[in-house]
């Protein structure tokens, strides 16, 4: 299978950090595939810090750890990168979910193959030629 570059949607990190089983983490850790997100993602992970925490059956330390493992392996790519992208972006996406807008914008910016969510409303990327894949996805295209 051909190594994809993939936007990493805010609900993959969540996943990520809420679960020892969590196929976002392993997909995330293992499979070799290149990996970006915006960094404002991480002021959205901060919004739901206290969910993570009171459905994770993780301790602090463990999401911490979590977490750093996901800076490793997850890059990012600069608001700056983002913004100059941000009006195409909401012309493929931004009238269903303008929420969903600066991740299509930061996959027109760093070219990549696609987007990695289990956001739904991504689904219209697929008109435009990329790909939206949910962790699940993924991992059987890969095995």
């Amino acid at each position: 299978m051909k190594r994809l570059k993939l936007i990493v949607n805010t609900t993959v990190l969540v996943s990520a950090l809420l679960s020892r089983d969590s196929v976002s983490y392993y997909v995330l850790l293992q499979l070799d595939h290149e990996y970006y997100t915006p960094r404002y993602v991480f002021e959205e992970l901060l919004e739901h810090v206290d969910l993570i925490f009171e459905k994770s059956r993780l301790s602090g330390v463990d999401i911490l750890r979590r977490l750093l493992e996901l800076l490793v392996k997850v890059k990012i790519i600069e608001e700056k990168d983002v913004r100059e992208n941000l009006k195409k972006g909401y012309k493929i996406i931004g009238q269903r979910d303008i929420d969903d807008t600066p991740f299509v914008a930061a996959m027109l910016a760093i070219n990549a193959d696609g987007i990695l969510s289990y956001d739904k409303d991504f689904e219209l990327i697929r008109k435009h030629g990329y790909e939206w894949l949910t962790p699940t996805m993924l991992l059987k295209r890969s095995t």
